[in-house]
């Protein structure tokens, strides 16, 4: 190998192969990537009869679901896991 093909593809070192770029989540490669949405411990429908929190979970689940929109893991999810009690 020449030492222009040893060199690293976007001028940084990756330790594990030097011949590599270093990984980075802001170098987006659609084809090479995965896209995962996890949501954990949702509790939807906890204390739904209670005024001040019935709402609660309803609108932190809105708001999983919008940081999916904004992220664009809607349009393509590879994977979504919603984790909860009542879906164990």
């Amino acid at each position: 190998m020449s030492d222009e093909e040893e060199q690293p593809l976007n001028g940084t070192l990756n330790l594990t192969n030097p011949c590599l770029p270093t990984p980075s989540i802001t170098n987006k490669d659609d084809a090479n990537t995965i896209k995962i949405l996890v949501a954990t411990d949702n509790h939807i429908g906890y204390a739904e009869s209670d005024p001040i929190r019935g709402q609660d979970s309803i609108n932190t689940f809105r708001e999983i679901l919008q940081l999916a929109v904004d992220h664009e893991v809607s349009n393509t999810p590879d994977w979504i896991k919603l984790k909860s009690p009542a879906l164990t």
